[in-house]
């Protein structure tokens, strides 16, 4: 074999080489492109949970939680219950304590909207992406209440949703509440206000809350007494 002929096998196997490489290297971008842009696997849905915050101290108002845990039952209409009393008599702290308790029943979710700071239009785009929706291009404010409750059902089916509209202070705050309402009319709803007359408006029924009976303002104080480390130290100190 001569020179030129050991040259032109050199080309040649350098050439196959060089073809396998290219060959490889084309495979290998190719499966990378279809990992990119391979679809991603479906997100697992979970319902919501906008809770308040439970107060670790609280005792007492069994015949309030008797009634609220209504809230719970299956009917023919879905329940609405309106704690009514003045403020500072722990009408959200009810509120918060219930819906912690009956939170497992409400599988399909739990809703939360604090009416004193809430803006309608972005709760209602809020509550609709919760539930895989978008309704941002929906300019009417009962259109996209509609909307939102349509997403509710479709996305819940015979699961169950419990909405709470915390902090109603008075008629002025009707403009917020009937499109928040009309978007939870297949849900349960509780609400908190300081106004009497409102019940009635949208069909809830009150639940008065008054101030502290005896024994419960006694059973709360002894529970933030055995909740408060630093007055168990004192008490301690003092024997």
């Amino acid at each position: 074999m001569n020179d030129s002929t050991a040259n032109e096998i050199n080309l040649g196997a350098d050439s196959q080489a060089h073809q396998a490489a290219a060959g490889s290297n084309i495979s290998q971008t190719y499966i990378a492109q279809q990992i990119v842009n391979a679809p991603e696997p479906p997100r697992e849905w979970k319902p919501p949970r906008q809770m308040l915050n439970v107060v670790p101290t609280f005792t007492g108002r069994r015949d309030a939680l008797e009634k609220l845990a209504t809230l719970g039952a299956r009917g023919v209409t879905t329940p609405r219950l309106m704690l009514a009393g003045i403020g500072g008599f722990g009408k959200t702290s009810l509120a918060a304590q219930i819906t912690n308790d009956l939170k497992h029943i409400f599988d399909g979710g739990i809703l939360l909207a604090e009416i004193p700071t809430v803006d309608v239009f972005l709760k209602l785009d809020e509550w609709a992406k919760l539930y895989d929706g978008d309704v941002k291009e929906i300019q009417d404010v009962n259109l996209r209440a509609d909307r939102v409750r349509d997403l509710i059902h479709q996305r819940v089916g015979s699961k169950r949703v419990l909405a709470v509209l915390d902090g109603i202070v008075d008629e002025n705050d009707e403009p917020k509440l009937a499109p928040l309402v009309r978007a939870l009319s297949d849900c349960a709803v509780l609400a908190t206000t300081r106004a009497t007359n409102l019940p009635a408006l949208y069909h809830f029924r009150a639940i008065p809350v008054q101030d502290f009976g005896e024994q419960d303002a006694v059973d709360l104080f002894h529970k933030i007494l055995l909740d408060d480390a630093r007055l168990e130290t004192d008490l301690i100190y003092y024997r």
